[in-house]
């Protein structure tokens, strides 16, 4: 018998190798909304201790020293967190960028930290598991300590979200490549080839469905009242098989779901 192989263990062989880190990088809409995110918050950051979830590349550990943190620990594992570390040392940020190499669970943070830095954009902490790291970080944080980016509040309007240029950016990604002539030549079938691109441009759009539920639940519900988008393009990942049941948090489809899988029921004769 095989036995279980961890999910979480396929996402940090993914997470470490460069080619992803380097698509990252080059999402600049993603990347500029997260330093703005924190130099706009600059007062949250100066002369303070942060811990980031996820060293990745280390943009985020270099936003918060941009800021004006103090000192800086970015866990990650290898073999990422070996090339996290020459980086550190090739921006001569060693004396306030310290790498902890090994997963958040089993490291030990030397201080208690002001600040918790990490990338809920994506499926709310959900993907990747890092939402059972994210919560045992809070370990280390100061009782009176902070987490960025934060929650946005709901009253806030659209201007005021860090994800607007994200949301921007990837629905202008994927109308360019749905309207790619190479990957999707035809509007009647779709290459065997493309089937993974049309995934992977289903997977980012739910990010914004995943975000507006979590974030912006009133906007969200007044929205989906009126045009049911999210419950038809659940619908349409579901029908084939474009996304995982796993990675489909928005739990707009629950009741339907459930009276589906319990049958109709019979009637009750007097």
């Amino acid at each position: 018998m095989r036995g279980e192989e961890p999910v979480a263990g396929k996402c940090f062989e993914y997470h470490g190798c460069l080619s992803h880190q380097q698509n990252l990088l080059q999402d600049y809409e993603r990347t500029a909304t997260y330093q703005r995110a924190f130099l706009v918050n600059e007062a949250d950051f100066r002369d303070k201790v942060v811990l980031s979830v996820g060293g990745g590349s280390g943009i985020l550990p270099f936003f918060a020293v941009q800021a004006g943190a103090r000192r800086v620990y970015a866990v990650e594992t290898s073999p990422m967190a070996d090339y996290l570390k020459v980086l550190v040392q090739g921006n001569s940020l060693s004396d306030r960028i310290t790498v902890l190499e090994g997963k958040l669970e089993e490291v030990n943070v030397p201080h208690m930290v002001d600040i918790i830095v990490s990338e809920p954009i994506g499926y709310m902490l959900l993907h990747e598991r890092k939402l059972d790291s994210f919560l045992h970080a809070r370990k280390w944080l100061k009782p009176n300590g902070r987490v960025s980016p934060r929650h946005v509040h709901p009253d806030d309007r659209y201007g005021t979200c860090p994800a607007i240029d994200y949301t921007r950016h990837t629905l202008d990604g994927a109308a360019c490549l749905l309207n790619s002539n190479k990957y999707f030549p035809s509007r009647v079938s779709i290459k065997e080839s493309s089937v993974a691109k049309l995934s992977s441009v289903c997977r980012r759009i739910y990010r914004i469905f995943s975000h507006a539920y979590f974030h912006h639940r009133e906007i969200f519900d007044a929205y989906e009242n009126e045009t049911f988008l999210c419950h038809r393009f659940t619908r349409f990942v579901m029908k084939y098989y474009l996304m995982s049941k796993d990675n489909l948090i928005v739990p707009i489809m629950e009741e339907e779901t459930q009276a589906e899988e319990e049958g109709p029921e019979e009637d009750v004769q007097d």
